[in-house]
This record gives structure tokens, C-alpha cells and sequence, in this order.
């Protein structure tokens, strides 16, 4: 089964498993498309290397002029340079959790 939901802007395949009806594909779609769309921070940090962090840790942005994109944010992916600049890290930020 397929289920569309949307603007039609942007696509992406998300799969569900276990789904007996195209009403409940419809609304598990229509609830990982909230839970997708948001008013936040998407994409590249750049830190030093103090606080450590990994994927699947939780980093936790305040913004006081946007006080709506503040928030936990899922790391998605983290890549840690050394140079003669000193050392670096590309912190990937995610969905808002």
C-alpha cells in the first residue's frame, strides 16, 4: 500500500510495517509528517571540542531571538578535524526531539 500526504513539495519514503488498512497508513503518514515538518535548526554546527558529543546524543539549542526554534535536537552525525587552526567538530543537527 502507498499513501501520499502533503504539499507535494518535498518527497521522502518512510515505511511502515504491520499496517493492515490504507486509513492507518494514511494517519501514521499524516503523524510522521508533523512530526517532521517544524520550525527549527537543520544542519551544521561547528564547535570545538569541548562539549563531547556523538550521534544519537540529544543537543539542547537555546535562541533567544527565534524562541521557538529552541529546543533538543537529535545528532545525526559528528566529524571531529584536527589542523593547525586547532581542533574542530561538525556537529549534524536532526529532528527536534
Amino acid at each position: 500500500m502507498k499513501a501520499s500526504v502533503g504539499n507535494g513539495e518535498t518527497t521522502e519514503t518512510v515505511y511502515f510495517y504491520d499496517v493492515e488498512n490504507e486509513t492507518e497508513l494514511k494517519k501514521l503518514a499524516e503523524i510522521e509528517l508533523k512530526r517532521r515538518s517544524y520550525d527549527g535548526y537543520d544542519g551544521e554546527i561547528e564547535t570545538f571540542l569541548q562539549p563531547y558529543c556523538k550521534p544519537c546524543d540529544i543537543a539542547v539549542i537555546e535562541d533567544k531571538l527565534y524562541n521557538e526554534r529552541s529546543g533538543s535536537y537529535l545528532i545525526t552525525a559528528v566529524k571531529t578535524t584536527f589542523g593547525v587552526d586547532g581542533a574542530r567538530r561538525l556537529v549534524n543537527i536532526g529532528l527536534k526531539v
